[in-house]
C-alpha cells in the first residue's frame, strides 16, 4: 500500500494549500473557502480495494473551523472505538464542507458508478433520505456524469465535491485539469446524500475518514 503522505491529493488549490510538490492541481481557490483552514479540519485516506489492498484513491475531507473544533474536542475525549458514533453524528450534520478524491489508478464506468450507487443507497438505509430521492438523486448522478460512461475513470482524474447546506457543486478532471463535469444542484436533502455516501456508516469510506480524526492521518 503507498503511503498516505506520497499519495496526490486533489486539494492543491494554491502554494497555502498545497501538500506535495507534485499534488494533483485540481480545486479552484472559491471551492474551499472557510474549510481545511487547520490540521484539525482535514479527514484523509487511502481508499483501497480488494482484498490484494490496492490503492485506488486519495480522498480528503475538509471541514469548517467549528466542526472542526467539534470534532478535535471529541477526540480528545475518548478513543475511536468510544467515540466514533459521536463524530459520525457530528460529521452528518456538516452544513458546510468539501469532498475530493484523486484517483491513483484507471477504473471503469460501471465501477465508479456502481460504488456512487451504494454509497448513496447507504445514506437511505440509515435515513438521512427517502428511497425516492435515492432513486432521483442516483438517476441524476448517472445523467450528470455521461461523459464517463464510454471513457471511465482514468488514473490523475479528481473529483470534488463543495457542500453549502442543500446546495451541492461538483467538479470533475482529468489529469490535465480539464473539465469533465461540473454541477451545481440545490434541493431538499441533497447535501445530506452527498453526507452520507462519505460519512454515514453505510459508507466505504467512512470508518478511515473518522479514524484519521483520532490518528492524525491528515
Amino acid at each position: 500500500s503507498t503511503a498516505a503522505s506520497a499519495a496526490p491529493t486533489p486539494f492543491a488549490a494554491s502554494a497555502a494549500l498545497a501538500e506535495p510538490a507534485d499534488a494533483t492541481s485540481f480545486a479552484p481557490d472559491p471551492w474551499l473557502e472557510g474549510v481545511g483552514e487547520t490540521a484539525s479540519a482535514r479527514l484523509s485516506m487511502l481508499y483501497e480495494a480488494t482484498i490484494f489492498r490496492v490503492d485506488v484513491a486519495r480522498v480528503e475531507a475538509r471541514l469548517d473551523s467549528a466542526l472542526a473544533e467539534r470534532i478535535e474536542a471529541l477526540t480528545t475525549e475518548g478513543e475511536y472505538r468510544d467515540q466514533r458514533e459521536a463524530v459520525e453524528a457530528a460529521l452528518l450534520e456538516a452544513h458546510t464542507f468539501t469532498v475530493g478524491m484523486a484517483f491513483l489508478r484507471d477504473a471503469g464506468w460501471d465501477r465508479f458508478r456502481d460504488g456512487t450507487r451504494d454509497n448513496m443507497k447507504g445514506a437511505a438505509e440509515v435515513g438521512l433520505i427517502s428511497d425516492d430521492e435515492y432513486e432521483r438523486f442516483y438517476a441524476d448522478f448517472v445523467s450528470d456524469f455521461q461523459p464517463l460512461h464510454d471513457r471511465g475513470v482514468k488514473k490523475g482524474d479528481a473529483i470534488l465535491y463543495r457542500v453549502d447546506g442543500d446546495r451541492v457543486r461538483i467538479r470533475y478532471t482529468d489529469a490535465a485539469g480539464e473539465t469533465l463535469v461540473e454541477i451545481d444542484r440545490e434541493g431538499t436533502r441533497r447535501g445530506a446524500a452527498t453526507r452520507g455516501a462519505y460519512f454515514a456508516r453505510t459508507s466505504e469510506f467512512s470508518e478511515k475518514l473518522i479514524r484519521s480524526a483520532f490518528e492524525g492521518e491528515r
